[in-house]
């Protein structure tokens, strides 16, 4: 599978594009830093756009790693009174609607004890994903471990709407998939018509 990696704080770099080389995507996770404010949802509005050119594919996932909070809602820069907020111009509502238009799928991890879960948690299940949590950074393997194996796991489902017309309407789709074990998991997700 084919990945790519993109950092962000007041804007968002593109570390490395979409490749398959496993020692480029690592070289490219070791550039990554902290520092700036945070533009979380334009991030992920940007990173989204980039499954434009590869919307053939079936699986789209985005894996977001952050504290789940935007300058646009956190008021004041936290050093520098005197300079306005730098967040992001799109709110949570166009990050989730550009992934869900893009049909990406958001896993996103909250890290530390001041992640916005409710907003994060919010993210993953409006696109389909999966929200986790990691007070610490030495947390972090395993959640990716687990995303990947969940990545690894998944189906795609085709819906033939009896509706012929392209016209965008839209229509709530839920899916169940019974487990192994017993118990089930539910996917619910909005079908639109053309698109």
């Amino acid at each position: 599978d084919d990945a790519f990696v993109s950092m962000f704080d007041d804007t968002t770099q593109l570390l490395q594009d979409f490749t398959n080389d496993r020692a480029a995507l690592k070289s490219a996770i070791t550039q990554i830093r902290a520092g700036g404010g945070t533009a979380f949802y334009d991030a992920v509005v940007e990173s989204a756009t980039k499954f434009v050119k590869r919307a053939e594919e079936r699986k789209k996932a985005l894996i977001l790693l952050t504290d789940g909070r935007d300058n646009r809602d956190e008021g004041p820069a936290i050093f520098d009174f005197t300079k306005p907020t730098q967040g992001s111009r799109h709110t949570l509502d166009e990050a989730i609607l550009k992934a869900k238009e893009m049909q990406v799928v958001v896993y996103a991890i909250g890290l530390g004890s001041d992640a916005d879960q409710a907003r994060l948690q919010r993210l993953a299940a409006e696109t389909g994903g999966k929200y986790f949590f990691a007070l610490r950074g030495d947390q972090l393997k395993e959640l990716y471990r687990l995303i990947a194996e969940q990545l690894q796991k998944e189906y795609a489902v085709d819906f033939n709407s009896p509706r012929p017309l392209a016209d965008g309407t839209q229509r709530r789709v839920q899916v169940t998939v019974a487990l192994p074990g017993g118990g089930a998991q539910t996917v619910e997700g909005v079908y639109v018509a053309g698109f």
